[in-house]
């Protein structure tokens, strides 16, 4: 399980439409980051696309530039905000970008232990069913997103 503890600069990118890990794993994710005292060192956006990692080349190369800015700086600034993020892929001529404004992915706090917990979002809406997800599956996907390639730490940076 995820302590939360960021020992540098981390950037998570996350489509809303994920259909293999729940966008609303990143609240819960940034609640660890907050209790271990590290929200200085998170930013997190979201892509309006459907599937796991389903990013363009463009949101990529943005979120790899946002990065950078903060390591080079030591400030986010407006780097991460979907605005600045959009408009840097679409300065890329690499295809577009979809970066959402004003998303915030809806989740209560974490379940109950084998408490099941209704949660709402964009695809319950596309697709008229709303997903419960356990304890147990939150913290298996917490896990497996330790070695996700769309978490932008800053340690993929060069020297």
């Amino acid at each position: 399980m995820p302590t939360g503890h960021l020992s540098v600069p981390e950037l998570d990118l996350h489509t809303t439409g994920d259909n293999l890990v729940p966008v609303e794993i990143e609240n819960y994710y940034a609640r660890q980051v907050a209790a271990a005292g590290d929200s200085g060192l998170l930013r997190q956006a979201f892509v309006d696309s459907f599937g796991h990692c389903n990013f363009s080349p463009a949101e990529l190369i943005a979120g790899i530039l946002a990065i950078s800015h903060r390591v080079t700086t030591g400030h986010w600034d407006q780097a991460p905000d979907p605005s600045s993020l959009n408009q840097v892929a679409a300065s890329l001529g690499l295809g577009a970008a979809q970066f959402a404004e004003d998303y915030y992915p809806g989740d209560p706090a974490p379940p109950a232990p084998q408490a099941l917990a209704p949660i709402p979002d964009r695809r319950s809406r596309l697709c008229g069913n709303a997903r419960s997800v356990s304890t147990e599956e939150r913290e298996r996907v917490l896990r497996a997103r330790q070695g996700c390639a769309i978490s932008l730490p800053a340690t993929l940076m060069p020297g």
